[in-house]
């Protein structure tokens, strides 16, 4: 396992995007075909049967965009929320809370989520 200064993340190459792999990284040993590449060709993502295993610390953007492909294999809704809001549904009521907001957010419905 390598450390990464803030300054100089890792290219993460994946699905056709570039993203970002902040703090460590690893190298992997596998069998398995990567999902996803660093810039110099080692794994950064595999994947086997519903387990994912990433060989870095994912940057927020990549960690969105694959948080939203889990999402999508289990057939789960999501919704987009501002930096700072957060949603939690307590029975067949769905509460939206805001933390940190530094300048003003407008809410569309949260119906059916």
């Amino acid at each position: 396992m390598d450390s990464l200064p803030r300054f100089a993340p890792k290219s993460v190459e994946w699905v056709g995007k570039s993203y970002v792999a902040e703090a460590w990284v690893e190298q992997i040993a596998s069998k398995l075909e990567p999902l996803a590449r660093f810039e110099d060709g080692h794994g950064a993502l595999f994947g086997h049967g519903r387990f994912l295993y990433m060989a870095g610390l994912p940057g927020d953007r990549w960690l969105a965009d694959l948080i939203k492909m889990a999402a999508r294999k289990q057939e789960l809704q999501t919704i987009e929320l501002p930096d700072g809001v957060r949603t939690r549904r307590i029975g067949v009521l769905c509460v939206a809370s805001l933390t940190t907001i530094r300048s003003p957010v407008h809410l569309s419905s949260l119906e059916g989520v």
